[in-house]
């Protein structure tokens, strides 16, 4: 009984901290005042972590590089084996050479706990940084992705025949043909979860009957400078209790599930991104929440478009722009994964009235979609350097607003095209570069519109503006068509936009 009146007791100290301090001290200005697991780090990885029991710098939580704790900082540098809890700790250690992923927990008086993911990529560097946190708060290490590359004699290389080769209701397994030479970095979700030098990986301690991203790139390191190449499919975890199930290629086609977020995601938290063009021609991008929803407008500058997409063009995991300048130049923006883009690379002219991105014949490589403006639909193969192969022309196509992405989950690109009578209508991808017949869909009043996945569930949505200036987004069936439309609010400030 006085156990548990004490924890009352420590708990409602606790709570008045936390309502009359806006930012919580460190665990190491005195003993933590918050209850268990407050201040704690618990480690859920297979590796051992680094924590300790104070910090430099006063009020200063910039991160402090050192691959042992410095001297002269207050604190006792400790180990925390896997599926141990370090208690009553001040920051942990990031170590040089892995990838440590995890979540950042802050508690909060009213409403659910703040929950923050992190995923701190040092596999190229040669020193760890240690990260602080709060006695409001609590971090789990998730995992913990180490490798030192050996030197590379191939060239880096998409890993063909990417597929899930084995399922439980906890586990996705992944494998691939290896290449020897190369090592491979392996994506959940975008977040790098291992480095391995083998043609497979078992993902564990995954949630049941849930569907998850995966990239993979196979790199080398012969130069300065790691090189990479990507591939990508989905991996679904059987229902609790489901036992082991087989594969399937390319993210299991025909689940309606193959387009996830992270296709059209420019910072890499997994989630599809707006990058719009405003009616003054200021460039803007929108952070997405994964909800269908997005956050404020991160403004850029100037911009004289008459088209824009994005997708990654050179195959290094990040979203690139594509641009057709009002003079009818087309130009290729590398992006640098953070929202923003390098300056642009001089493709050539381009008589396009419309244009869009996508793997369209199945190599892995993003290929290019364009409506000439005598109403000729034809696509460019891509390199997989920021450019294309010459046109492979189609017929006449009388569209005004045109869209791809896989809407069927057959993992294929399908084509969204809204008439110039407004009817809109979906055309199947044959995964060669050309479509099946169109299925007619209905009546559609949509001065924009925009193809990804903007609620996490892998389909492809649809985002639109209509002529009236209403946003609005319709979540996808994942068989071709669409939900009602949530309203999102106003968008007739938007020139263009892209998912």
């Amino acid at each position: 009984m006085k156990g548990f009146v004490a924890r009352v007791l420590l708990m409602t100290i606790a709570l008045c901290v936390s309502a009359v301090v806006v930012a919580a001290p460190p665990a190491s200005a005195g003993v933590c005042l918050f209850f268990d697991p407050w201040c704690n780090l618990d480690n859920a990885a297979s590796n051992p972590i680094e924590v300790v029991d104070g910090w430099c710098n006063g009020d200063d939580d910039t991160p402090i590089p050192g691959n042992s704790w410095p001297r002269g900082c207050s604190g006792t540098q400790r180990t925390v084996s896997p599926g141990q809890v370090g208690r009553d700790q001040d920051a942990f250690q990031a170590p040089a050479g892995c990838a440590t992923a995890g979540r950042l927990i802050t508690y909060r008086l009213l409403g659910s706990n703040k929950v923050e993911y992190f995923n701190y990529d040092l596999t190229r560097a040669d020193t760890s940084m240690w990260y602080r946190f709060h006695n409001d708060q609590r971090v789990i290490i998730d995992s913990i992705a180490c490798y030192d590359p050996p030197p590379a004699s191939a060239p880096p290389a998409i890993p063909r025949n990417l597929r899930v080769a084995g399922r439980t209701d906890t586990s996705v397994s992944l494998a691939w043909d290896y290449v020897p030479g190369l090592y491979y970095r392996v994506y959940r979700n975008s977040t790098l979860v291992s480095i391995v030098d083998r043609g497979s990986y078992n993902d564990i301690q995954l949630k049941a009957s849930t569907t998850y991203s995966y990239m993979v790139k196979g790199c080398n390191d012969d130069g300065p400078q790691e090189r990479c190449l990507a591939g990508y499919v989905n991996g679904s975890t059987l229902s609790s209790g489901g036992g082991g199930g087989g594969g399937g290629g390319g993210g299991g086609g025909g689940s309606g599930a193959t387009w996830p977020g992270s296709r059209n995601d420019l910072n890499g938290d997994g989630k599809a991104d707006l990058l719009a063009l405003y009616n003054d021609n200021t460039m803007a991008w929108y952070p997405g929440k994964g909800d269908g929803g997005f956050w404020s407008a991160r403004v850029g500058g100037p911009a004289g478009f008459l088209q824009m997409a994005k997708a990654d063009l050179n195959r290094d995991g990040i979203k690139d722009m594509l641009a057709l300048y009002t003079d009818y130049t087309l130009a290729w923006y590398p992006g640098k994964g953070d929202g923003t883009f390098w300056s642009a690379r001089i493709l050539g002219p381009a008589g396009f009235k419309l244009m869009n991105l996508a793997d369209l014949n199945g190599d892995g490589i993003i290929d290019l979609l364009a409506l000439y403006t005598d109403n000729t639909l034809a696509w460019y193969p891509g390199k997989g350097d920021g450019s294309f192969w010459s046109a492979r022309v189609g017929g006449p196509a009388g569209f005004k607003l045109m869209s791809l992405a896989d809407l069927d989950g057959d993992n294929k690109a399908d084509l969204l095209a809204l008439y110039t009578d407004d009817t809109l209508a979906w055309y199947p991808g044959k995964g060669d570069g050309t479509f099946w017949s169109a299925r007619i869909l209905g009546p559609a009043g949509f001065r924009l519109m925009s193809l990804a996945d903007l609620d996490g569930d892998s389909k492809a949505d649809l985002l639109a503006v209509y002529t009236d200036g209403t946003f609005a987004w319709y979540p996808g069936k994942g068989d071709g068509g669409f939900w009602s439309a949530r309203v999102l609010g106003e968008g007739g400030g938007f020139k263009l936009l892209t998912l």
